[in-house]
């Protein structure tokens, strides 16, 4: 799986990931992960971490309106 088909597989299945204070990949998969998607977030770990580098959290699908409403 190429890291941007990984990307949009999480939005889609509602996996919302960041960084955790001590540098590890936290995310959040309220229908839990598939075995494919567990491996490809353990090989592309390195590019989510990127993503979400700094304290930004990657919001899954359904999950970004709530947050935009909490900024407003």
């Amino acid at each position: 799986m190429t890291p941007w088909a990984l990307y949009l597989s999480l939005y889609r299945a509602g996996v919302s990931y960041w960084q955790t204070p001590d540098g590890k990949l936290g995310y959040k998969a309220p229908n839990g992960l598939t075995p494919e998607l567990r491996t490809a977030m353990r090989d592309h770990k390195a590019d989510l971490l990127f993503l979400c580098s700094g304290g930004m959290t990657v919001y899954s699908k359904g999950q970004e309106a709530a947050e935009r409403n909490e900024a407003a």
